[in-house]
């Protein structure tokens, strides 16, 4: 704990940057089953190998385009890894509705071979743009942020309603 000053206002305390980030997969959990209930947490347990089954294909399909997007369009890298995923997220999930309708546009049905195409593209933008300019270490971003974690999650809660 430290101390800081606000002008006009006593020094108040303050936990360190670490100690919020470490408690939001709890209150996501609990949030699951307060509000999902016995039943739906259960059901997550039993269905952990196919829940991590779709999280990679929505990883693939959603985060990897985004994160090309920003890395192309934010070029300074000042986001912590949780802000940039959600921000990545909701790029992404705009993506694919766009380039639809462009593909629809040109007489290009979209199909499996499309989307993997898609993938595979962001995927090699987003690896040809960290190996043409790696990050030194100094510049990276501070990693462990709470309102990063808490845009994550709430992106995350957002595509599942």
């Amino acid at each position: 704990m430290y101390k800081y000053a606000v002008r006009g206002v006593p020094a108040l305390t303050r936990a360190p940057a670490g100690t919020l980030s470490a408690g939001v997969p709890v209150l996501w959990l609990l949030c699951l089953s307060l509000f999902g209930g016995r039943p739906a947490l259960e059901w997550s347990l039993d269905n952990l190998g196919t829940l991590g089954i779709v999280a990679a294909g929505i990883a693939l399909l959603y985060l990897v385009p985004g994160l090309a997007v920003l890395r192309v369009l934010w070029r300074d890298d000042a986001l912590a890894w949780p802000v940039r995923a959600g921000l990545a997220l909701g790029i992404g999930v705009a993506l694919p509705p766009l380039l639809l309708e462009a593909a629809s546009l040109v007489g290009l049905p979209w199909q499996r071979w499309t989307t993997l195409v898609f993938v595979l593209l962001a995927a090699g933008l987003l690896a040809g743009l960290h190996l043409r300019s790696p990050l030194p270490a100094a510049r990276r971003a501070e990693t462990r942020t709470a309102d990063g974690l808490l845009l994550a999650g709430i992106t995350v809660v957002a595509l599942l309603a």
